[in-house]
């Protein structure tokens, strides 16, 4: 039977001498999950966030940022957590970390500042019951830009700079939810090559993969 949790209050955050204002610079990348597996090379974002904004809003602008259009039920159906290479572990109202020891949890809402700041290390998991979406993530700079990055200063987090292929949230690559693909449209039809016109699911993850490995 494992150790009872309890919410513990963050620690307060280290005086810097820095205003309120600055901003963190976030590295996050994609590298596992839902019906795609291991992603190798990682797609990945670059986003700015204040200390201020909070894990929730931090979580929202990552699943922005990655494509996710599916947010139902959440929660409790879409389960979000943080765990910190520190310790501290961040969690959807209601949800518990599955670890043996007393765990020091917080809840979503909680700010960013009390557990960040440059060098911090930590995990991003979407989805925790079912698709299990996993992004490593790394506080790349506590005193950035936001108006030279994004342009001005928004008030949630927001991404600056990514690459690599998003895959979608549920592995579907056309609208219609089936196994084989429309034939293209006619004024593209010059553009597709006859033998990828019609092509499955199990074939185009194939490619997918093969590609990976070259």
């Amino acid at each position: 039977m494992s150790a009872p949790v309890r919410m513990f209050p963050a620690p307060a955050p280290a005086a810097t001498g820095r205003p309120d204002a600055r901003w963190l610079s976030l590295r996050v990348e994609l590298v596992c999950g839902g019906p795609v597996g291991a992603l190798w090379p990682p797609p990945g974002r670059y986003l700015a966030a204040l200390p201020g904004h909070t894990f929730a809003d931090l979580a929202a602008a990552i699943d922005t940022a990655f494509g996710r259009w599916d947010l139902r039920r959440r929660p409790p159906g879409r389960l979000r957590a943080f765990d910190l290479a520190s310790g501290w572990h961040v969690r959807d109202r209601g949800d518990t970390p599955a670890t043996g020891a007393t765990a020091a949890v917080v809840d979503i809402s909680h700010p960013l500042g009390d557990l960040l700041d440059a060098g911090a290390e930590f995990s991003y998991t979407f989805d925790v019951d079912d698709g299990c979406w996993r992004h490593d993530c790394v506080v790349t700079a506590g005193d950035i830009d936001a108006v030279e990055v994004l342009g001005g200063e928004p008030d949630k987090p927001a991404p600056y700079y990514g690459w690599g292929v998003i895959p979608d949230q549920h592995g579907r690559f056309w609208l219609d939810v089936t196994d084989t693909a429309p034939p293209p449209p006619e004024h593209l039809e010059k553009h597709i090559h006859a033998a990828d016109a019609v092509i499955t699911v199990a074939e185009r993850r194939a490619m997918i993969i093969q590609s990976r490995w070259r």
